[in-house]
């Protein structure tokens, strides 16, 4: 998998967790682990936490593009550059 393609991934999981904290926090859902009462509080800093990771994550893709563009960029530029080079030396071998 394409590290484009697995932070866009990881950038939808991490909403949906995000999203889910948000929710429990609004509506007040239990979450009951291991016998253990979480409270709620705990779901704000978890959907606060997700949040972030699934902007980085999505942020992450956003480069990842930007590079794929730049080196195409930087492709065209250099075949530019030898197609010129090339060019010129046959010009300069013909006079």
């Amino acid at each position: 998998m394409k590290q484009k393609s697995l932070n866009w991934v990881a950038g939808i999981i991490f909403s949906l967790v995000s999203i889910l904290h948000l929710v429990r926090s609004i509506l007040g859902w239990e979450a009951i682990i291991g016998g253990v009462l979480i409270p709620v509080g705990a779901s704000v800093v978890a959907f606060l936490i997700s949040g972030f990771l699934a902007y980085s994550a999505f942020k992450l893709t956003g480069r990842e593009k930007l590079k794929e563009e730049n080196k195409e960029k930087k492709d065209d530029k250099t075949e530019a550059n030898i197609n010129t080079n090339i060019i010129g030396n046959t010009e300069e071998m013909s006079q």
